[in-house]
């Protein structure tokens, strides 16, 4: 059974919220180098991970995206397994998707070969967003680590700046950015902004640009 959940938002605004993760994260690797990598890009997949053992991709494509979310906790296994019970019923497109740009990403060991394991898919399409899987649960299997793409954009924010804790200049600076980010998908800092970065955060201003290079955002030369 087709649940259609979170109707509240869609796949541009949720591909909105990844990027303005991405550019707050950006912006405050270099105070929290640590955290670098629990936000990344690859290619138009989005990544994320916390410490709490949840690992998420949000695969983009031009008219739908495949969100899946394995907790360590509990989860399905086997490509079978999984399209049966996470992803029955679901178009071809989506299935395909989740085929070529999901499942790779959540790959564990079993019995001398690697099969996927995952704990929920949903999937925007039409102007819908579904899942075999009811909104309460989407929410628990992934021990709402999916709330910050989902929110509105003032509450987005307010938890972002309670995660990394940017000063007001830092977060001028993020919003400016992701704002030119809305309307340009490749463009360069300024010079003044990378001043900013190399004033706040010194050496570490490289994993700034490590993670500004994932969405099309160079930084001119350090």
């Amino acid at each position: 059974m087709i649940n259609t959940i979170l109707n509240f938002t869609n796949k541009n605004d949720i591909l909105d919220k990844c990027i303005y993760a991405s550019i707050k994260n950006a912006v405050m690797s270099g105070a929290y180098p640590s955290l670098s990598e629990e936000i990344a890009w690859d290619g138009n997949n989005y990544l994320f991970q916390n410490m709490e053992g949840i690992r998420g991709v949000i695969a983009f494509s031009n008219d739908i995206f495949v969100c899946g979310v394995r907790n360590e906790k509990k989860y399905e296994e086997g490509r079978e397994n999984i399209f049966f019970k996470l992803l029955n019923s679901a178009s071809e497109k989506v299935l395909k998707l989740a085929e070529e740009e999901l499942l790779p990403y959540f790959l564990v060991e079993s019995e001398n070969e690697n099969i996927p394991a995952l704990s929920m898919i949903f999937w925007g399409e039409n102007d819908m967003i579904l899942s075999c899987v009811i909104e309460s649960e989407v929410m628990e299997r992934s021990e709402f680590s999916l709330l910050p793409y989902v929110y509105n954009f003032n509450d987005l924010e307010k938890y972002w700046i309670d995660c990394y804790e940017p000063n007001k200049e830092q977060l001028v600076l993020v919003n400016q950015i992701f704002q030119k980010r809305l309307v340009c998908n490749k463009f360069r800092l300024s010079n003044n902004q990378k001043e900013k970065l190399i004033n706040w955060f010194g050496d570490n201003v490289e994993y700034c640009e490590e993670r500004f290079n994932e969405i099309g955002i160079g930084i001119p030369d350090l």
